[in-house]
């Protein structure tokens, strides 16, 4: 997965969920190729009504899967 291909993915969702921020939510870590991360998406000044984690493996430093999950939205935002 290049720049474009995360480029082309946070593209969306800010297509679909206008003015939202994706940020994220403490500090990633990880153990040799692997690494995982929380994140939100939501408005300035506001909770986010979404939250999510993801699972990056990584190849030769560059990232080559990301595995991501929805682990809290709205029953509007499916």
């Amino acid at each position: 997965m290049g720049h474009a291909q995360v480029s082309a993915l946070a593209d969306a969702a800010h297509q679909r969920f206008p003015g939202f921020r994706i940020r994220l939510a403490g500090v990633p870590d990880a153990y040799g190729n692997h690494m995982r991360l929380a994140w939100t998406l939501g408005l300035d000044g506001t909770v986010p009504p979404i939250e999510g984690s993801d699972t990056v493996q990584l190849h030769q430093g560059r990232i080559a899967q990301v595995v991501g999950f929805i682990d809290k939205a709205p029953a509007s935002a499916g």
